[in-house]
């Protein structure tokens, strides 16, 4: 088999294949915002996206100038097991189908690298990438959830894994088995999402905090708490506002709890939140915008006074950095991704899942004007120092430049080696 990495030219003129898959919600979140942001940085690489739908998305990375290719997909591990055996022959028999369309599109495009987000890509579509000489870039953004067992065998399938934060990876080796721990170790590492400083500098510099508010309808002179995110169990709206909800608006008269996300994806979780906000003495002081366009997120974090994120788990939530970069304090529950997102009593807060009533607390320091302010500065010296995307992309195409100096999966005598 010809190698990829035989031609000297070959980081000027191979495409890298990233690939992102959407399930039946079809909303656009934080995973695939961040690699878009990557690939439309990346120097030495051609990006050539493939998604399992036509959406919004495919429209965003055409009008980034990248390439975007639809090739129909259903999610074949989701209830894989359970499903009957004539349901998994179909399934089996479609993607057959869809790994042949991939495997066409990865020779049109000259793709030496298949960059996917998540284990069950590695999985479906990575082996598939690897029997045709390809290497596979394991792309981990979310904690385990009790997947463990999922990752280790996307693990053994990528060539290299990557982590959007070191506190992520940290978690999945302490939860690997010990005879495992070192083979994780020594192929994966921790590369953080990324910002664009430059973009961040310019919104905070010509988007003011009442015009912000204006184009979301909120009051000027509310003290706002912003909570962004789908409704759904993950995210942990209903248990952070049993938990907190009074409490916090009982702490000043003008302050209001803003919630932004889709109610749709979970309908019983929404409706269950609806009626603790409808239990609230002060109701009316909890609104909810519903989901809005990516757009129209830059006059959110500019509304916001402190921005809090109860979620149970996260990889490097995108809020964060988007967050700190356009100056928000943070409060969050403390979980893998939060912790490598907020610099606890420096850029925000942490608080444990188990004790949400200690959002309070933290809320009430931050009503204090001039202490915010020290807070948000330091918020967006964080974000320029830690998250500028320039340096995440260059050590993406480090790793592909690895990849390619190794030998192909054919070759490879064991996951060592891979």
């Amino acid at each position: 088999m010809t190698r990829f990495e035989d031609n000297p030219e070959i980081s000027r003129r191979v495409s890298t294949l990233i690939y992102v898959s959407f399930d039946e919600s079809d909303e656009v979140r934080g995973g695939p915002r961040s690699i878009l942001m990557t690939a439309r940085h990346l120097r030495r690489y051609k990006p050539t996206f493939v998604l399992n739908r036509a959406n919004s998305y495919a429209n965003d990375i055409r009008s980034s100038g990248i390439d975007a290719h639809v090739v129909p997909a259903a999610r074949v591990l989701d209830g894989f097991r359970t499903a009957p055996f004539q349901e998994k022959c179909r399934r089996f028999a479609h993607l057959f189908r869809h790994n042949v369309d991939l495997v066409k599109l990865a020779g049109q495009t000259r793709a030496a690298i298949f960059h996917c987000q998540e284990a069950s890509e590695a999985i479906t579509a990575g082996v598939a990438m690897r029997l045709t000489g390809r290497y596979v870039v394991l792309h981990v953004r979310d904690q385990s959830g009790g997947r463990l067992r999922t990752f280790l065998m996307a693990a053994a399938i990528a060539s290299r894994v990557i982590f959007i934060s070191g506190p992520l990876r940290n978690e999945y080796i302490s939860q690997t088995p010990a005879i495992l721990k070192r083979w994780i170790a020594s192929r994966s590492e921790a590369i953080n999402n990324g910002i664009e400083p430059g973009v961040a500098k310019t919104v905070r510099d010509t988007l003011s905090k009442i015009e912000a508010r204006q184009d979301l309808g909120l009051n000027p002179s509310w003290f706002v708490l912003t909570v962004i995110g789908p409704l759904t169990p993950k995210k942990n709206q209903l248990a952070f506002l049993k938990a907190a909800g009074a409490k916090l608006l009982a702490l000043h008269a003008g302050l209001r709890i803003v919630f932004v996300g889709s109610d749709r994806i979970d309908a019983s979780y929404s409706a269950e939140l609806a009626d603790v906000v409808s239990a609230l003495a002060d109701k009316e002081r909890v609104v909810f915008l519903g989901s809005l366009p990516h757009a129209q997120m830059t006059s959110v974090y500019r509304a916001t006074d402190v921005l809090l994120i109860p979620s149970v788990r996260e990889g490097l939530p995108r809020i964060a950095l988007e967050g700190t970069s356009l100056g928000c304090p943070i409060v969050a529950s403390r979980n893998a991704g939060n912790e490598a997102g907020v610099i606890n009593g420096e850029t925000g807060f942490l608080v444990g899942l188990d004790h949400l009533e200690d959002f309070v607390p933290c809320v009430e320091r931050l009503l204090d004007d001039a202490y915010r302010e020290g807070m948000s500065k330091a918020a967006v010296t964080f974000a320029e120092t830690a998250f500028d995307v320039r340096a995440v992309t260059a050590r993406i195409e480090d790793l592909y430049d690895r990849c390619l100096n190794k030998p192909t999966f054919r070759a490879s005598s064991g996951p060592l080696s891979a």
